[in-house]
């Protein structure tokens, strides 16, 4: 675990899990980063309550920038003017940043269609949903029903247009309400963390290779436009 004082650049538009103290956990995405890095504004208020996290409560925010998760406990600030759906989060400690872990194996924001199924008494449930990230060990899913915390589930993942579906086996980690995004449609309204089970290693070799090539692609765009 290493401790940082500033919050890192490359944070601009990273998912974060925002953790109320006296809240249940939600989604949201970093929106901004003033220069400085002494705060980020993030999107959407509590959506359990429908209303925007009250001016000076704690939390603690958990942001993940490609193989890092940087956590950090904070306070709500409002904006100035405070923009509905947004607020900036400033930490109580300056040197209060700290990066907690590395993933296990290499995930990358690849957005792909995926149905997910799961037992749901004596019926099998089927759920639509889409990829936010993608990797060898899990993924992280946004749909419009949730999915049920620790169950077993079934994917179809549509990794690619020209090749059959994956078949997946996973099991579900946690599932969490999204906050409301100013700038987006409420399509979907949940986001769920996925762990894959017993993958055959073609499969994983097909995720990990798709992995890779974003990683290229999204280096030659920045390449391109620097």
């Amino acid at each position: 675990m290493s401790t940082l004082t500033t919050i890192p650049r490359l944070l601009l538009f990273s998912p974060a899990r925002v953790v109320p103290a006296q809240a249940m956990p939600f989604s949201s995405h970093v929106l901004a980063l003033p220069a400085d890095g002494s705060r980020l504004l993030l999107a959407g208020g509590d959506p359990q309550q429908g209303t925007a996290l009250p001016l000076g409560s704690a939390v603690r925010v958990e942001v993940e920038d490609g193989a890092r998760v940087l956590v950090f406990d904070t306070h709500v600030v409002g904006c100035e003017p405070f923009a509905k759906g947004q607020w900036f989060a400033r930490p109580q400690d300056a040197a209060g940043y700290r990066v907690v872990q590395a993933r296990d194996t290499l995930r990358a924001p690849i957005r792909c269609a995926v149905v997910a199924q799961y037992q749901r008494g004596d019926a099998l449930a089927v759920v639509r949903a889409e990829t936010v990230d993608l990797g060898g060990g899990g993924a992280r899913l946004r749909s419009k029903e949730p999915l049920p915390e620790k169950a077993p589930v079934r994917l179809r993942i549509a990794l690619n247009s020209s090749r059959p579906a994956l078949q997946v086996s996973a099991h579900v980690i946690d599932c969490v309400r999204i906050a409301n995004d100013p700038h987006d449609s409420a399509e979907f309204a949940h986001e769920s963390r996925l762990r894959f089970e017993a993958l055959d290693e073609a499969t994983r070799q097909e995720i990990l290779q798709r992995c890779f090539q974003h990683q290229i692609e999204h280096r030659k765009r920045r390449i391109d436009v620097g």
